[in-house]
């Protein structure tokens, strides 16, 4: 047991457990995680009409690629119709 009459510097075993576990889980998880979160919530909101991003704001390419499979769709389906 470690007491500082015997040694003025303590033991440093919560720097070693520290250490010994740095390449268990990844520093930024939780921040991916949050990303990836905030990515699909966009997306779903995009896909039901929602939200309609700015060219400049993330999640602009898939509302351009929704919109382009929606008028994809409805030509074919209007020419399917004559």
């Amino acid at each position: 047991m470690w007491h500082p009459a015997s040694n003025p510097h303590p033991p440093r075993l919560a720097s070693a457990l520290l250490r010994s576990q740095v390449g268990t889980l990844p520093h930024n998880t939780g921040n991916r995680r949050k990303a990836r979160v905030a990515k699909h919530r966009r997306e779903a909101l995009i896909a039901v009409g929602a939200y309609t991003p700015k060219p400049e704001e993330p999640g602009y390419r898939f509302y351009q690629l929704l919109q382009a499979k929606s008028a994809k769709s409805s030509s074919s389906a209007a020419a399917a119709a004559q």
